[in-house]
């Protein structure tokens, strides 16, 4: 999760295995790139956020446009949550001891 991200962003790992086709091309500025952005290309996906709770919905992004970029070689994740997915959760950050909890 990023609250600072704009939009949810995927490793390039996770496009390829999946095969989708891009959409477009986004710029993306990080705390890594600086003041220079990075091109990704762009892609239109469904994300489902599952629940453990019996009887209660998942929750559905229909249509979400993501953006691919080598987060695992920059940060060493598959994917990062940005506030177009955390605008609709509830985000608690434990800090000391570096635990969070999303809920919707």
């Amino acid at each position: 999760m990023d609250t600072g991200a704009n939009l949810t962003c995927v490793d390039r790992s996770v496009v390829e295995a999946l095969g989708l086709i891009p959409i477009g091309t986004s710029r993306v500025r990080t705390p890594s790139t600086g003041d220079k952005p990075r091109s990704g290309s762009q892609y239109e996906v469904t994300l489902v956020l599952e629940t453990r709770v019996p009887d209660e919905s998942a929750l559905v992004f229909d249509r979400l446009e993501v953006v691919a970029l080598d987060l695992v070689a920059w940060q060493g994740v598959h994917a990062i949550l940005g506030r177009d997915v955390l605008d609709r959760c509830l985000l608690v950050y434990h800090g000391p001891e570096a635990q969070f909890t999303v809920a919707y």
